[in-house]
């Protein structure tokens, strides 16, 4: 007769025995004639029979990690995983030759051999041999605790850092010099913070309508124009209107022409948006132009003069900003005096209204005074590239550009949709222009090669 051991207390008994007769624990048939549970899914090779020697059997179990099963391992190969923190108490085994899966507590030996202090089993009931498995509950919860630890640390050093998370090589670094979208993207989110930074609220103002000039004047020259080179003379025409052409204009108006535009009859309004506003800025942006053409002679480059002209017009915007932003904050101030019975109130919306003029400003007018500047230019850039003489289209382009202008102010006061919808049909022209001339003349050359032809 073929002798077995005990899984409980490795008391040697009859392969066809029921029960223990040392621990009364029911034994399983030490050859089950079905495989392991399909269910668990694993892909090592199932268990199979132990090998005995003088009819003593070696026992040795299946384990189940991860998703799949590993072993067979010996009793001593178990109490290393156990101690070492690699296999809990919780893990599923199963006993080579058997089929049925369960948790290492249903063979306290193994665990009593780990050094977790299993008390060996009685032949009392089945509740106190149970109770060697509730004492061992804080051990094996903080062996989990452990054991998940420990695969979070090795995770680590599976992690590629340098490839995965700072993948900043000088190859990558030579890509982003030369990618247009990353410094456009970089400069919009960085050079706001950086103005910040300056203490006096005046130069910030200065610098933020430089800043949506600029802008402006990147998306104009870009994804309008389609022009990526020759940036020298459109930022020079930039900054010269900004910083004298305007402040020049300015001052000679408030000299000679008396500001009719300011009162209140709206049929007065109109023609004094148009010829005491719209028309004279728009022969003030179109200086640096006239400048340009004056230099150049007949070496003109048409898409140079559309650039200008769209640039100077976004450096008058920029001056007109400073000026409209520094009396937007006056207003709460003026509304406070103005509603001396509810100062809180007036103090809020002034703040409002300043905090709306400057975002309205910065966005759209700056916009507008682009596309008009830009409508006078390319009259002027079409006449160079066809040889016609320049007083027609001069006379032409300060007109239209002036009339849209003008009337795009005085709508402002009497609809402000109807405003939106002449500064909407502004650039319906304008990039009509820009596209046809475009077409007609090509590339541009760059600044580099004009001032190369020069000398």
């Amino acid at each position: 007769m073929a002798l077995v051991s005990c899984g409980t207390c490795s008391h040697s008994i009859s392969e066809h025995a029921a029960r223990c007769p040392q621990c009364g624990t029911t034994v399983a048939r030490a050859f089950p004639s079905e495989p392991p549970p399909v269910a668990l899914e694993t892909n090592a090779s199932q268990p199979v029979r132990g090998q005995a020697s003088n009819n003593v059997p070696i026992q040795r179990w299946w384990i189940y990690r991860g998703k799949a099963s590993e072993g067979p391992f010996s009793s001593e190969q178990i109490t290393r995983l156990l101690n070492s923190g690699k296999c809990l108490a919780s893990t599923l085994c199963c006993l080579e030759g058997d089929t049925a899966w369960r948790p290492l507590t249903a063979w306290p030996a193994l665990l009593n051999q780990a050094n977790l202090h299993l008390s060996a089993p009685s032949n009392a009931s089945a509740t106190n041999r149970d109770a060697p498995f509730r004492s061992t509950t804080a051990q094996n919860a903080l062996g989990l605790k452990f054991h998940r630890v420990m695969e979070m640390c090795q995770g680590f050093w599976t992690v590629d850092f340098k490839a995965e998370v700072f993948p900043i090589t000088s190859a990558a670094l030579s890509v982003l010099a030369k990618d247009t979208v990353f410094w456009l993207t970089l400069g919009l989110g960085v050079c706001p913070l950086l103005i910040g930074t300056l203490e006096d609220p005046n130069h910030q103002i200065v610098v933020f309508a430089l800043l949506f000039a600029v802008i402006w004047g990147v998306i104009f020259k870009l994804f309008v124009a389609r022009v990526p080179n020759g940036w020298t003379l459109p930022v020079c025409a930039l900054l010269f209107t900004a910083t004298i052409g305007s402040p020049v204009f300015l001052a000679i108006c408030l000299w000679l022409v008396p500001l009719v535009y300011q009162g209140s009859n709206l049929l007065i309004l109109l023609p004094a948006f148009l010829f005491q506003v719209g028309i004279p800025e728009e022969l003030c942006k179109i200086a640096p132009v006239v400048a340009y053409m004056c230099w150049k002679g007949h070496k003109c480059d048409p898409i140079q003069i559309l650039l200008i002209g769209i640039f100077s017009g976004l450096g008058f915007a920029a001056f007109e900003n400073v000026i409209y932003f520094d009396k937007a904050w006056r207003v709460a101030p003026d509304l406070v005096a103005q509603f001396g019975t509810d100062p809180d109130t007036a103090l809020d919306l002034g703040t409002k209204l300043a905090m709306t003029n400057a975002l309205l400003r910065s966005m759209s007018l700056v916009f507008g005074h682009a596309v008009w500047s830009g409508i006078f230019a390319y009259l002027l850039a079409n006449a160079v590239r066809l040889g016609r003489p320049m007083g027609v289209p001069f006379v032409v382009g300060a007109g239209l550009a002036g009339t849209l202008h003008g009337f795009y102010d005085w709508l402002c006061i009497v609809q402000p949709t109807m405003a939106a919808l002449v500064s909407a049909f502004s650039y319906v022209l304008f990039y009509s222009y820009v596209t046809k001339l475009r077409d007609a003349c090509g590339p541009s050359v760059s600044d580099d090669d004009l001032l190369r032809e020069d000398t």
